[in-house]
This record gives structure tokens, C-alpha cells and sequence, in this order.
């Protein structure tokens, strides 16, 4: 075992995972998703503190109506398939500035319509009246998105100008420079004549999460999926790094974060150049109307379901309700994407004129200062974590046994579970028959030749075993510990 240390004592089941790893069709392991983002002083919830999330009204109560924690529980929640066990933990909100943004209005209208104005991902279809004036508008946008009671972000006409409305970001951050507002964009969609709305864009939001200490934020606690808020070099790495070192055959968690980033695809490349996290997926975004924060929330209910029945098999198209595509000059071309996800990013594709999750992949393009594909699609770390819950399932049974010799006669009416070499490759080899019944391995022959349970001291026992899994790219050869 090359990191399981010879000196560890605590009884326990180790497992490691060695060189690459393979994919698979189906399983059975539960899932649990983590949000990580802010909460408003209305909120209940202690900060750094885990909470189960039943719903989306437990959420607006902790978390405070329109947080950034709300508005990611309310859209995980909106995946109807049954998304697994939700999860949120609200951080210090940053020292800094809100992200703000404006709609101009001007004119008079000389004929009836309406302006379809997109804020933050909320829609309001604001009424235009013949003779209707620029400040008679402003004022009546502010009237209509303010019956949206969970905006997140608050809006009032300016002091000086009444024709201008001034919107904030709810909370401190970088994160709000990258909202969006639009005016009449859809097809067939138009000012109504004599008026005018010019749109200043989310900017100046400063300040990001302080995630140095995510090892104690997230505990000891195993979230298979985590989901945030800002897509900068120094959270993502916080984040990636804490993720890779849980992944150690000491913590055995598999985890995989989130995050959304809105760029121009030329400055999305220059930014995953700096990128490089196997537990990390970086979605680029071309202007896309729901905020990244609530798009990461609801692809991870996607992939969290999708794994939970079909781990390691990959993402696929899923369409993105209430998602709408970017304007046709800001969209990513078809060689943009492609060169997106070379550069390890995750991306959309419009078909329709509706947005489908076209591929998540993890952010990482080498290992060990090598090129490599192997962190191409979820179905690396799926099929590891799945490996790993698997076999580790299989030696539950033997955690409270007692261990006695193989050259000695089972000790008879004993009162608790016994456990040798012989019992536990009969168990590994059962786990493994099961495996290969549900397509899983592919040469059940080839596993059963090359485990091997050897006992390291009276109460420590090592498995090694390679794994052909059906349709895999990567042999993962599998490395276990058990510590009674």
C-alpha cells in the first residue's frame, strides 16, 4: 500500500485506488450534493455550519428570501427526477462591493407594447402604454420586479434621474459581474415605438469567498457533488486541492465541485490556463440568461441523479428549463466549444433555441506535468468512487469480526464474526462475481487470479486486485486495508 500508513492503529476499512480507473453502466450508491454560497442577516443558519435542505421554504427561512443559498436550493429543487440529498453550508460573505447594474429608459411612446426585461435570471414583461414617458416606465419596472419577492438583487429609480433605474447585486462579490440583463431579445421582440432602454452591465462587484479553511468548513462530512459560487483561480483551487487530498486512501471521498464562469471563449482559454484541478468542473458561459450560481446548482442535480443509476457512463444532453441561450453574437461557435473543452472547460449546446447540458468534464489536462485525457469526462472519478463504495461495502461485514488463524479450525459457536485471508478473498470474490453478473467486470477469471489477501499483522489484513471493468479505458488496479 504506498499511502496507507504501516503505523495506522484506528479500526477502519482503507481503500486506495491505483493508477487509472474504469467506467460503468449502473449502481446503487447513494448520493449527497453540498451548496456552498452566502446567506442574507435575515437568514437563521449559522455560518460554516451543514444543514440539510428538505425544501426550498427551509432554504428562503436559513438562508434568508433571494440569498444566493435560496436561489441554488430553489433550482436544485426544480430537477423533478429526484435529485439526491441536499446540502448547504453558507460562508462569510466577502469584504467588499455589490456587483451593480442600470436600464436607461428615454422617450415618450408613440404606440402600445412591452418591454421583456431578463435581471439576474427573473422576467418581468413590463406594459407600455401609448404616451407612457421614460420616468412613468422606470418607475413602473421597479413596481413590477419588486412583486418578484426573491430577486437576487434590489432595484430603485435613481435619486436625480427618473428615468434610470439602478440595480445591486444582493450580495458582496465578483460574482455579480457576471448577471446579466437583457431587453427584448427574443425573436420577434422590439421596443415599443418612441422609447428607447440602454442597459449598463453588471460590474464593480469585489470581493470573493474566503475558502482558506475549507477542510473545516467541510469536516468530516462526504458530499459527492458541491456546487459554488465564484469561478476565480484562488476558490477553485481552495476547493480543488482540499477535494484531491480527500480523496487519499486516508479519507476514501470522491468528490467532484462546480462552477459556473461567463466569458468570451479567447478569455475563458487564458483562464483555464491557470487551471488545472482533476476534481474541479469550470462551465463556460457566453451570456446565458440564469445566473452561474443556480446553473451549477441544477447541473448537479442532473449529474448527482445521472450517477446515482448510471455512474461512471458519463454526462449527457439534458435540457435546461427556464435557461435561455445567449444573443446569436455572443453565442460560442462549434470550434470554440470544441476548443473550450480541450482547454478543460464544460459547455452548452442551443439546439431550438433551448439550452441542453452538452459536456462536463473536469478542469484538468495534465498529470504530473503530462498531457493527459483521462480527466475528460466524470467518468473517471464516478468509476473510482464507485469502486471504492463498492469494495468497501463487501468488508463492511468484517469491521467487528475477530481474526483467527488459517492454519487453525474455525472456533465453533462463536458470538461475533470471524475473519482470516480465506474469508475475506471469498468475500471479494463474491463482490467481484456480483460485479461481473451486472456487466461491471469484464474478466471475472482475470480478477479472481490476481487477488490477493495477505495478512499484514494479527488484526490488519491487505487486498490487492486488478479490475478489467466492462468498457473501460482505464484498468484501475485496487489497493484495500482493513483494520479490525
Amino acid at each position: 500500500m504506498s499511502t496507507i500508513l504501516p503505523t495506522t492503529r484506528i479500526p477502519n476499512i482503507y481503500v486506495e485506488g491505483f493508477k487509472e480507473t474504469a467506467n460503468f453502466k449502473a449502481g446503487l450508491q447513494p448520493y449527497k450534493s453540498l451548496i456552498l454560497g452566502f446567506k442574507l442577516n435575515a437568514g437563521t443558519a449559522s455560518l460554516n455550519t451543514p444543514a440539510k435542505i428538505a425544501s426550498e421554504s427551509q432554504a428562503k427561512a436559513l438562508f434568508g428570501e433571494g440569498s444566493i443559498l435560496h436561489k441554488m436550493a430553489k433550482k436544485y429543487f426544480s430537477f423533478k427526477r429526484g435529485a439526491p440529498a441536499l446540502y448547504a453550508i453558507a460562508v462569510t460573505e466577502p469584504v467588499g462591493a455589490k456587483a451593480t447594474a442600470a436600464i436607461n429608459v428615454t422617450g415618450t411612446a408613440t404606440a402600445s407594447g412591452s418591454l421583456n426585461i431578463f435581471i439576474a435570471g427573473s422576467f418581468r414583461s413590463i406594459p407600455v402604454n401609448s404616451g407612457d414617458t421614460d420616468a412613468v416606465l422606470a418607475t413602473r419596472i421597479v413596481s413590477e420586479f419588486n412583486k418578484i419577492l426573491d430577486n437576487n438583487f434590489t432595484l430603485v429609480v435613481d435619486g436625480v434621474d427618473p428615468s434610470l433605474v439602478n440595480i445591486t447585486a444582493r450580495h458582496n462579490g465578483i460574482y455579480g459581474n457576471e448577471l446579466n440583463v437583457r431587453i427584448n431579445y427574443l425573436q420577434g421582440e422590439a421596443n415599443p415605438a418612441g422609447i428607447t432602454a440602454a442597459i449598463t452591465a453588471f460590474a464593480n462587484g469585489t470581493g470573493n469567498a474566503d475558502l482558506s479553511t475549507i477542510n473545516d468548513i467541510l469536516g468530516e462530512d462526504y458530499y459527492n457533488f458541491i456546487a459554488f459560487t465564484d469561478p476565480v483561480k484562488t476558490v477553485i483551487d481552495f476547493i480543488g486541492n482540499e477535494l484531491t487530498a480527500r480523496a487519499s486512501a486516508t479519507y476514501m471521498q470522491h468528490s467532484i465541485g462546480i462552477v459556473g464562469k461567463t466569458s468570451t471563449a479567447g478569455n475563458f482559454t487564458t483562464f483555464m490556463s491557470n487551471i488545472n484541478q482533476p476534481r474541479i468542473a469550470v462551465r463556460a458561459n457566453d451570456g446565458k440568461v440564469m445566473p452561474n450560481f443556480e446553473r451549477a446548482a441544477y447541473d448537479m442535480a442532473f449529474l448527482a441523479y445521472s450517477a446515482q443509476i448510471k455512474p461512471a457512463l458519463g454526462t449527457s444532453e439534458e435540457l435546461i428549463p427556464d435557461d435561455l441561450p445567449a444573443p446569436a453574437v455572443d453565442r460560442y461557435s462549434r470550434a470554440e466549444r470544441e476548443s473550450i473543452l480541450a482547454d478543460g472547460g464544460s459547455v452548452d449546446k442551443i439546439m431550438n433555441e433551448q439550452v441542453f447540458i452538452d459536456r462536463y468534464r473536469t478542469s484538468a489536462t495534465t498529470e504530473d506535468g503530462q498531457e493527459t485525457t483521462k480527466f475528460d469526462d466524470f467518468s473517471f472519478l464516478l468509476g473510482q468512487s464507485y469502486a471504492v463504495w463498492y469494495f468497501q461495502k463487501a468488508l463492511k461485514q468484517f469491521q467487528n469480526a475477530v481474526s483467527y488463524d488459517e492454519d487453525l479450525p474455525q472456533p465453533a459457536n462463536s458470538s461475533v464474526p470471524l475473519v482470516n485471508t480465506n474469508i475475506l478473498k471469498a468475500a471479494m470474490s463474491q463482490a467481484g462475481l456480483e460485479l461481473a453478473q451486472g456487466a461491471y467486470i469484464e474478466n471475472l477469471a482475470e480478477f479472481k487470479s490476481t487477488l490477493q489477501v495477505t495478512r499484514a499483522s494479527a488484526d490488519r489484513f491487505d487486498i490487492l486486485a486488478k479490475v478489467n471493468y466492462s468498457n473501460s479505458v482505464y484498468i484501475l488496479a485496487l489497493g484495500l486495508e482493513l483494520v479490525l
